[in-house]
């Protein structure tokens, strides 16, 4: 696969074909590698197509099942059958354009309706509360700042070691930033909305008391309560 930024258009070089040996490598516009449908332009819509096409049959088991089963019983069946498909790979689809994201969020939110058996129309920031569960814009950041944490503690696979630049590494100011990591310039309103730049943006504002967690799973349970409690 070539990726390509869909305001360029391809030269000729890019079109040529490629080989590995005499074998010429198929172009494809979207691939499925370990469960995410990746894109030639990486804007994520084949997977979110996908992710909406099983959150429409679980939510009719949901439905059904509501009739049957209780609150507690409903929000289980919630994270065998909508959860997985909501925050596998989410750190990297979910900076998709806000355009797609939207109808991944609707679908999430007549499933809490569903659990709860509000009205079609009931505000859904209460009911996310109730239940405990993150929107899925909280679960988005909320993989970043597992990220940004075990990046911060060195717990990361060394491929990613290096994958921030700090404050220190680009001036010799002693400022309270100065240990932060980097914030890049962003050249694309994409580029602004993947982690690599919303990582950055989004550590300096959790406390440093949750930053400074013993492990990561005590982390995740800091910041998911303190996300829940702005709902």
């Amino acid at each position: 696969m070539i990726f390509k930024n869909k305001n360029v258009h391809l030269t000729k070089e890019t079109n040529s074909n490629i080989k590995i040996g005499n074998e010429t490598i198929q172009k494809v516009q979207c691939t499925k590698f370990l469960g995410l449908y990746i894109d030639d332009q990486l804007r994520w819509t084949t997977h979110i197509k996908h992710c909406r096409s099983k959150l429409y049959s679980s939510l009719y088991a949901l439905k059904t099942a509501k009739y049957l089963l209780t609150t507690s019983h409903m929000k289980t069946l919630y994270y065998s059958m909508i959860h997985p498909y909501l925050d596998y790979g989410i750190m990297l689809w979910g900076s998709a354009s806000k355009s797609y994201i939207k109808s991944i969020e609707i679908l999430q939110k007549k499933a809490i309706r569903t659990i709860m058996n509000a009205s079609y129309n009931a505000h859904t920031k209460p009911l996310f509360k109730n239940l405990g569960i993150l929107t899925f814009n909280d679960m988005f950041k909320l993989q970043i700042d597992k990220f940004m944490y075990e990046s911060s503690h060195n717990t990361l696979p060394t491929n990613f070691v290096d994958i921030f630049e700090y404050n220190y590494n680009i001036h010799n100011h002693n400022t309270r930033q100065r240990h932060e990591p980097h914030i890049a310039m962003r050249e694309t309103a994409f580029a602004g909305n993947t982690f690599i730049h919303q990582g950055p943006k989004l550590w300096p504002q959790i406390p440093v008391e949750i930053r400074e967690s013993r492990n990561t799973q005590s982390f995740t349970r800091k910041i998911k309560i303190a996300m829940l409690k702005e709902y």
